[in-house]
């Protein structure tokens, strides 16, 4: 009976496993891997992962921000045109004087 050897898919060294069907490591469909290297991958894929749900949260703030910037910018247009009617509207009642006030010194 002669025995198989199986190679890291990353590094090319002997796995000292079986073979897929035995005890062999794999990431999905991608491997075999060994021991160390199968370690080197899930931690690299992990730490993309969390990479990732970062990016996915600064993508959500940053949607709200957009959203609400553009309610605001809505909001203050709407003030802005309230504020310069009664501006005119004042303007126009000249506030009950018949010349604007002097100052006293």
């Amino acid at each position: 009976m002669s025995e198989t050897l199986e190679y890291c898919f990353w590094c090319n060294q002997p796995t000292e496993r079986a073979g897929k069907d035995e005890d062999s490591i794999y990431l999905g469909e991608i491997g075999p891997f060994c021991l160390s290297c199968y370690r080197e991958m899930r931690e690299a894929l992990i730490a993309d992962d969390s990479e990732l749900a970062d990016l996915r949260r600064d993508r959500k703030r940053l949607e709200w921000l957009v959203d609400n910037l553009g309610r605001i910018e809505r909001t203050t247009g709407t003030c802005l045109k309230v504020e310069v009617t009664m501006i005119q509207c004042l303007t126009k009642m000249n506030f009950g004087m018949t010349s604007a006030p002097q100052s006293t010194q």
